[in-house]
């Protein structure tokens, strides 16, 4: 094994091997500033031991970090092995160019087993990619400045940001604090994957793909602020689930998302305060509730009357009303109304938009839309709902105008009241399985 060097290398790539542990004479050990050339990429090639770039206090640029294979045990640090020298801080500048990648599985700390000072800060810049996959206990500050850093290890990093232009991405995390700038992007995964982080200040792009039953999602311990944030979503396959979530935090929520590209048809996005997170919801009760200000866990049941008005959240979804106000239940209205001539038993019903109507075998007419079913019955005696139901156009004569995302429906009996001791029509509304 050659001993430590502490020569400027001036080289485009530098390779480093061992196969015997030489102590804090292994690899590269820098004595000066900017010892390698700007665009030399460090290759790990052989070897299982003390396969090392040491710092010792400097800051050095370099073209990239490559190390794929197991077993070879790569390391960066800026303190030796046992080493209690006071170093100044290190900082570690990766410059990766044009559209190259390059994948390191080895580690990055601030020092092995020493009791010195000094730690290791990490700057990327350059328009290409790096791929950090190893072990990082290093302590410094972490900043992407140019291009994309691809963490799928989890950074002890006291503090990370991402300028304007540059990419975090990765399935691994930061245990620090998290700063994605306005013009910055956040991307979990590497596909579909889990991003975790400290307190995060999403000013920028949460880029978020979702594929079939799965998505991206941003794990934060801590608050969340996502104040004038873009959520960019890229749909890989047709989604399968009700909901979605995509982002969790432990403390609080600050902001909402200020635009939104990409949201798939008939979904919505849920601020969940009461479970912490973020969620993708298929259209529906779901989206209503927390559009109407009702509370997730707290007053949002189908079968809860939060105001006490006799009429329960379900019936005031299906009908178009406010669970918050007695004074609007929603449109379901009977009466007896001039129909092709002849007087007739009309009910006048808002409805989810879209729904469509049919004739069951019972004579009734029943609808299914956004979770819920529509029925309506007639009878001649109160003794069997088996009257003939049709439907008709739309009475709305003195109706009010309705909320965006429902429409009226009229419906009458069989025969003219003329015709008939007695008749009767109601309306049914049941949860959809």
């Amino acid at each position: 094994m050659p001993a430590a060097r502490r020569l400027p290398l001036p080289c485009r790539r530098l390779n480093i091997s061992s196969s015997l542990w030489n102590g804090n004479a292994s690899g590269i050990v820098l004595a000066a500033d900017e010892q390698i050339a700007d665009n030399s990429v460090i290759t790990w090639t052989s070897g299982g031991y003390g396969g090392t770039l040491r710092l010792n206090g400097h800051t050095e640029t370099i073209g990239g970090l490559n190390c794929t294979a197991a077993g070879l045990d790569p390391e960066i640090e800026n303190r030796g092995y046992t080493d209690t020298a006071n170093y100044p801080n290190a900082t570690l500048i990766i410059h990766t160019t044009g559209s190259n990648t390059y994948s390191y599985n080895g580690g990055i700390r601030d020092m092995d087993a020493g009791t010195g000072s000094g730690y290791i800060s990490l700057v990327k810049t350059g328009t290409g990619t790096q791929i950090l996959s190893g072990g990082m206990s290093n302590t410094g500050t972490t900043m992407v400045t140019e291009g994309t850093l691809q963490m799928d290890c989890v950074s002890s990093a006291t503090a990370t940001t991402v300028a304007s232009g540059a990419t975090l991405k990765g399935k691994g995390g930061v245990l620090g604090t998290l700063a994605i700038s306005t013009g910055g992007t956040l991307e979990p995964g590497d596909g579909v994957g889990t991003f975790s982080s400290g307190h995060t200040t999403l000013a920028g792009t949460y880029a978020c793909e979702f594929d079939g039953s799965i998505c991206d999602r941003i794990a934060t311990t801590g608050s969340l602020d996502i104040t004038g944030a873009t959520l960019a979503i890229t749909t890989l396959s047709p989604l399968l689930e009700a909901s979605y979530v995509l982002a969790t935090y432990t403390d609080t929520l600050t902001g909402t998302f200020a635009t939104v590209t990409g949201l798939p048809a008939s979904y919505s996005l849920q601020y969940d305060a009461a479970n912490k997170q973020i969620v993708l919801i298929r259209g529906g009760y779901d989206s209503w509730a927390a559009a109407m200000g009702l509370t997730v866990g707290v007053n949002d049941g189908k079968m809860q009357d939060p105001y006490g008005d006799g009429v329960s959240n379900l019936m005031e979804y299906a009908l178009g009303g406010n669970p918050l106000s007695a004074a609007d239940n929603g449109v379901s209205t009977g009466n007896v109304q001039m129909v092709d001539g002849s007087p007739a038993l009309v009910q006048t019903i808002a409805a989810r938009a879209g729904a469509v109507f049919a004739s069951g075998t019972d004579g009734s007419m029943e609808a299914t839309i956004d979770g819920i079913i529509y029925r309506i019955e007639g009878s001649l005696g109160l003794d069997s709902w088996t009257d003939t139901i049709s439907e008709i156009t739309p009475i709305t004569d003195g109706l009010p105008t309705l909320p965006a995302g429902y429409e009226y429906h009229t419906f009458r009996t069989g025969g003219p009241i003329a015709s008939t001791a007695s008749d009767f029509i109601r309306l049914n509304v049941s949860d959809a399985p």
